[in-house]
């Protein structure tokens, strides 16, 4: 809420809240899509979907536009470096 109510001070033109695909809980239907049912497991999951249920109550209100994203977690085809925590995997900045 404190970094929503900052954006309306300093009269940010928009808000994109970067949410994760882990909202959707361990569904037996891939893909998701937007309209499966929410079941966080987590509370990460949790943490994520309470956010954008913030930024959408909150951003209407001060006529700040927003956007969700949910994203899933991708790797490289071949990663430059891997953890030694076996199946992590290097992320490649975005370009």
């Amino acid at each position: 809420m404190r970094l929503l109510e900052a954006c309306r001070v300093a009269r940010v033109a928009r808000i994109v809240y970067s949410s994760s695909s882990s909202v959707y809980g361990n569904t037996a239907v891939l893909p998701n899509t937007e309209s499966a049912e929410l079941l966080p497991r987590s509370p990460y999951a949790a943490s994520k979907l309470a956010g954008e249920q913030y930024v959408l109550a909150f951003a209407p209100r001060v006529s700040l536009p927003e956007g969700l994203r949910r994203t899933w977690t991708w790797f490289e085809r071949r990663p430059a470096a891997v953890s030694r925590r076996r199946g992590s995997a290097s992320v490649p900045a975005l370009r």
